[in-house]
């Protein structure tokens, strides 16, 4: 199994925002830590970094010595729209791997996950088929709505309290994702209809930091994550 942590240099919504300093790391470097919890839990995977950033590749030549193997990744797959799916087979066939066996892939803007998350995830990670985290929609999806006609674009039955609407709804978080490389070389999804599992993850809230925004409520997750004493993922010093 190859774990991979993909992580290119540009960034339009926050620049440079993979190697800024986020609570006394850079970004990428809380995904690295968690790639490696992920390592030992597995058991025979493999931890690559890929990224066109001369800051990451030299974190971790530093940090990390032969414990992740890092990709200097072409240049064709480093432009915002490049897709993923050949960027984690190009990781993929760089490792040797080629086509044959699984992969998981961990977003670098996400980078507080708890233990427990890691720890459940890594369990169906080896298992068939693909699988992608999940987590509670910050706000309830009855009450989206399309606005050029007014109605609801998830059904639910009329209620007046909120904790009434179904449970089932999650929202891809994008945090984890585990596949085989084959399917994916064949479908170039992470999510193949029919044959995906979705772990739902116990993070109170997820973050995807892509602006200032997301940047500042990442901070305070990880502030109210020190104050309940939640054990989650930290990078070593």
């Amino acid at each position: 199994m190859l774990i991979i942590v993909p992580a290119r240099e540009g960034s339009k919504g926050l620049p440079g925002k993979n190697s800024r300093d986020f609570c006394g790391h850079a970004l990428i470097d809380w995904s690295l830590s968690a790639a490696l919890y992920l390592q030992e839990k597995i058991g025979g995977a493999s931890v690559q970094v890929t990224t066109d950033c001369p800051m990451i590749l030299a974190l971790v030549a530093r940090k990390y010595g032969n414990k992740i193997t890092a990709r200097k990744r072409p240049a064709v797959l480093s432009s915002d729209t490049a897709a993923m799916a050949d960027v984690v087979l190009d990781a993929a066939d760089f490792s040797g791997m080629g086509r044959v066996g699984r992969y998981v892939l961990l977003q670098p803007t996400s980078p507080l996950r708890l233990l427990s998350d890691l720890e459940n995830f890594a369990k169906h990670a080896t298992m068939m088929g693909a699988q992608v985290s999940c987590t509670r929609p910050v706000e309830d999806p009855h009450d989206l709505i399309d606005i050029t006609n007014g109605k609801p674009l998830v059904a639910a039955q009329p209620t007046t309290r909120r904790q009434d609407h179904s449970s089932y709804l999650r929202f891809v978080d994008g945090s984890l994702y585990a596949g085989d490389l084959t399917q994916l070389a064949k479908t170039r999804s992470f999510m193949p209809t029919q044959k995906t599992a979705f772990v739902p993850l116990d993070i109170p809230r997820a973050i995807d930091i892509d602006t200032a925004l997301d940047w500042h409520m990442g901070l305070a997750l990880y502030d109210w994550l020190i104050k309940k004493e939640v054990p989650f993922v930290r990078p070593a010093p």
